[in-house]
């Protein structure tokens, strides 16, 4: 017990030593740095595969049985096994209806523990049989394909009628889309009719061209035992020739569409053929193509952009309807919304179904409005009054021209008729086009008589301008010179400061018989200068020590333009009053007054300002006068006093103390226990203290005081820093060194034991 109870204590001891020493530090660990692991989401599973999507930065396993030791382990994807455009990753060759466990973990580690376990399950076996194939490699499905022997028959003719005893060699490979030969000779009820269309009716028509513009030869004929080559390879994308196409029955009916399996139906055999069926004929799965693109849209129908060897289909409920080659969606209503989906069908091949294409129908043809109502006109521009949805057009040779929303029509001939018609506006891509209203006919007025002279300026202030006044004119203002506005009067104002305004004129004439006078020329005049007179250097209602010598600078609105023209304006100093005994003027820049705040109390400056304006090419005086004032106060001056003292005591108050001119200030010296007050300097000067205090009178100036202290026993204070911990550091050390001998004498005795 004694024993451990040493070795406890010199534990403790030892610890203490480091802490003493050394400091205790605390270890931060920040979280692992990475993409946060999410359950990976199914792209597609079959019975024998499962694709997985993947995450940037992370790899995949599948947990297996080790052969050789019986134990799970993970087997981590090959670089084969994923797909970076799609960013997925494929597990093949799986057993059907059975679960599988899946982890991944961030790429370029090796640790196996605590990894994140997915269980999934692959699906039931499908039969033979079953038009739907498992999802399984592309390449492998491919390969599959091109090294099978088909069985007889595999390679239908297009709308001919199967003969007798008609059996293709044993050696002969599938086409993924078999090429009838061009003279291979239609049978009797097998012809499709020569105007049928791909659509709707889906005979194929009699000019159909082959895809990829792939020629079949043109003397392979059909024999009575059609034969192909023995080296006959697929062919991608090869197109039946004319007037042929795979049907399901011998007669292509009216919605004939493309067969999902190459091998023709018994009945479409007749009862003497021989004719073997293939042994494996299923469409081969292929990628989903892209969306389908919209042709056309009306309030009802939807035709969308045929592909070859691609189908089509309307998805309602969530399902896909029927699908037809043909793109034309008829029968549907107006205004709503419809989705289409595309796949890629063909003899060998069959895909899902793409990302669905949301389309919306138009709106039904609105009914037309009433005929419009005339605004205004002049001898060349006619509007009518605009009602909001509605838009506008003139009528030439009883057809509509060019349809406008504001009802304007310019350019016009004086003296003539004009039909105008409406019709409810519409977006091309949202609804059908209104009816037409009937015709407005309006007739222009007749010509403008001459313009008169441009206006002459009478006066100007701030926010006004009068021009000259004439008989039978009105007069019009604008600011850029277009959306001018009339009146009669030749007083312009409410307008704003400093600002250039543009004018013109034209006799008035009836309304009713003819246009008013033509434009005048223009005529540019501009506002005064709006004062805002002020004087920097001094603060509005601010504070000064007496004493204070302050400059002031006056500045006049406008006194910054450099290139000034005709018509500006511009507020100059002219005059200053200071403490209204003190009266001066300027006769030019710069406009600065200097002066001394020698007494305590209130101060005001006045500046007077001039309005000048820039005439013939110099600044001239208008006589109109402004003024800007400045208050102010002077107060007795402050003085900072700084006080501190060692460590060995306290003086209080401490720090910078400001105080008012000629105050006194008492401070009071506190020593820390052992020790008294050494000396107190005042400006760097020993003073004489009482009782621990020292007072500044009549202070007129910045101050320094500073205490020292000493130790009452009269021992030296160390010179250097506090060392008072360094008798207990030697004596831990000391400790932790006794208690660690004692622990190894005891242990060297009880190994000799």
């Amino acid at each position: 017990m004694m024993k451990a109870m040493k070795k406890m204590l010199a534990f403790t001891l030892a610890l203490v030593l480091i802490g003493t020493s050394f400091g205790f530090q605390t270890l931060q660990v920040s979280a692992a740095e990475g993409n946060e692991v999410k359950e990976p989401q199914v792209v597609s599973k079959t019975d024998t595969s499962i694709t997985l999507q993947t995450q940037e930065n992370l790899e995949y396993a599948l947990q297996i049985k080790d052969e050789k030791t019986e134990s799970l382990v993970w087997k981590w994807a090959e670089s084969t096994q994923y797909n970076l455009e799609k960013q997925t990753v494929t597990f093949q060759d799986l057993k059907a209806d059975t679960d599988y466990k899946f982890t991944c973990r961030k790429k370029g580690t090796q640790e196996e523990e605590e990894l994140p376990i997915f269980t999934l399950r692959t699906d039931v076996q499908k039969n033979q049989d079953s038009s739907e194939q498992p999802e399984t490699s592309k390449e492998e499905q491919k390969n599959q394909q091109e090294s099978a022997t088909p069985a007889p028959d595999t390679q239908p003719p297009a709308e001919e009628k199967p003969q007798e005893e008609i059996t293709p060699p044993a050696d002969t490979k599938p086409q993924e889309e078999t090429t009838p030969q061009n003279d291979s000779k239609p049978q009797e009820e097998t012809t499709p009719q020569n105007d049928s269309k791909p659509q709707e009716e889906t005979t194929p028509p009699t000019d159909t061209k082959p895809q990829e513009e792939t020629t079949p030869p043109a003397d392979n004929k059909p024999q009575e035992e059609t034969t192909p080559p023995a080296d006959t390879k697929p062919q991608e994308e090869t197109t039946p020739p004319s007037d042929t196409k795979p049907q399901e029955e011998t007669t292509p009916p009216t919605d004939t569409k493309p067969q999902e399996e190459t091998t023709p139906s018994t009945e479409e055999e007749p009862e003497n053929s021989t004719t073997t069926p293939p042994a494996d004929v299923t469409p081969k799965p292929v990628d989903a193509p892209s969306a389908p693109t919209v042709a056309s849209v009306t309030d009802t129908e939807i035709t969308l952009n045929t592909v070859t060897n691609q189908e089509y289909a309307m998805i309602q409920d969530g399902k896909d309807l029927a699908w037809q080659v043909s793109g034309v969606f008829k029968n549907l209503k107006p205004s709503t919304d419809y989705s289409f989906v595309a796949r890629i069908k063909t003899d060998t091949e069959i895909s899902e179904s793409s990302k669905p294409l949301k389309v919306r129908t138009k709106a039904s043809s609105a009914k037309a409005p009433d005929a419009t109502q005339l605004f205004e006109k002049t001898d060349t521009r006619i509007q009518v009054k605009s009602v909001k949805g509605q838009e506008y057009s003139l009528l030439k040779d009883g057809n509509p021209t060019v349809w406008n929303t504001n009802g304007v029509f310019e350019n016009l001939s004086p003296g003539t008729e004009y039909q105008i018609v409406t019709r409810v506006s519409y977006l091309e891509e949202e609804a059908m086009p209104s009816e037409i209203s009937k015709p407005l006919a309006v007739t222009t007025k007749l010509a403008a008589a001459k313009a008169p002279e441009a206006p002459q300026i009478s006066g100007r202030n701030e926010t006004s301008i009068t021009l000259q006044a004439q008989k039978s004119l009105e007069y019009a203002i604008s600011t850029d010179g277009s959306a001018w506005k009339w009146q009669s009067s030749n007083v312009f104002s409410g307008l704003k400061a400093n600002t250039s305004y543009q004018f013109i004129s034209r006799e008035v004439f009836d309304a009713d018989k003819a246009m008013p006078s033509k434009e005048s020329p223009v005529a540019t005049f501009k506002t005064y200068m709006a004062f805002q007179g002020s004087i920097d250097g001094i603060k509005a209602d601010g504070t000064y020590y007496r004493d204070t010598k302050l400059t002031a600078t006056a500045v006049g609105t406008g006194m910054n333009q450099t290139s000034p023209g005709t018509w500006d304006t511009r507020w100059v100093p002219k005059t200053w009053t200071w403490d209204t005994k003190n009266y001066s003027s300027w006769k030019s820049a710069p406009y600065d007054v200097t002066f001394v705040l020698d007494k305590v109390g209130d101060y005001c400056l006045t500046v007077g300002y001039e309005l000048e304006e820039y005439v013939s090419g110099s600044w001239k005086g208008t006589g109109l006068t402004r003024t800007s004032s400045v208050s102010f106060k002077a107060i007795a001056p402050v003085y900072t006093i700084t006080a501190s003292s060692d460590k060995y005591g306290k003086i209080s108050p401490s720090g910078n103390i400001e105080v008012k001119e000629g105050s006194n200030t008492e401070f009071t010296f506190t020593p820390n226990k052992d020790y008294k007050v050494s000396k107190v300097l005042v400006n760097g000067k020993q003073v004489s203290i009482k009782n621990n205090k020292y007072t500044i009178s009549n202070i007129k100036s910045g101050q320094t005081i500073f205490v020292s202290f000493e130790r009452i026993d009269g021992r030296q204070i160390p010179k250097t820093g506090d060392e008072s911990q360094i008798i207990l550091y030697a004596v831990l050390v000391l400790s932790a060194a006794v208690v660690f001998l004692l622990v190894v004498r005891a242990q060297r005795k009880k190994n000799h034991r």
